[in-house]
């Protein structure tokens, strides 16, 4: 096939998929749904960090807001927004059917809100090497939301990464 005519053929695709996401998401409880969870500490500073999460499903829109997440800090924990779209990703697409495509067409729907300077976003030159820890924690918080108003689609969250150990030493 031409370029061109690969390119119509793409488009239409993700656009079929759009269709289906938002017709999805239009089944869906309509309100707002809060969950928050925490990591432990940083492994520098004492206390949580908390990840916060506000969900507003609205009109075949799935909004995600992810303010009053703790600052990024000095650990190596912090996690590109990247990733943070990724792990809502992740968690988004798990709820919907099987039969949905797979492609970036699904994700139109989503509109996803994560404040600059947070463990979520962090500011250069943030520590990210242990990105996943975050990132896991975060899978968890939408799987939390997501549980209040599609119980039946989500799956359980895992450990949030706990599993991953750091050591160090002089």
């Amino acid at each position: 096939y031409r370029p061109d005519r690969l390119h119509t053929y793409v488009r239409e695709i993700m656009d079929y998929t759009e269709r289906m996401a938002r017709a999805e998401i239009a089944r869906w409880p309509e309100g707002e749904y809060f969950f928050e969870d925490a990591i432990d500490d940083d492994g520098i500073v004492p206390g949580p960090i908390p990840i916060r999460l506000r969900v507003r499903v609205h009109g075949g829109e799935l909004e995600m807001d992810f303010t009053g997440t703790a600052p990024q800090v000095r650990a190596a924990i912090n996690t590109p927004v990247t990733f943070t779209r990724a792990a809502c990703f992740l968690a988004v697409r798990a709820a919907m059917g099987v039969e949905l495509p797979h492609n970036a067409g699904f994700a139109r729907p989503l509109r996803i809100h994560v404040p600059e300077g947070t463990i979520l976003n962090p500011r250069e030159p943030a520590a990210v090497a242990a990105r996943a820890l975050a990132a896991y924690r975060t899978v968890n918080t939408v799987i939390g939301a997501m549980a209040q108003f599609v119980p039946e689609r989500m799956m359980a969250g895992d450990d949030g990464g706990n599993a991953l150990i750091t050591s160090a030493g002089r």
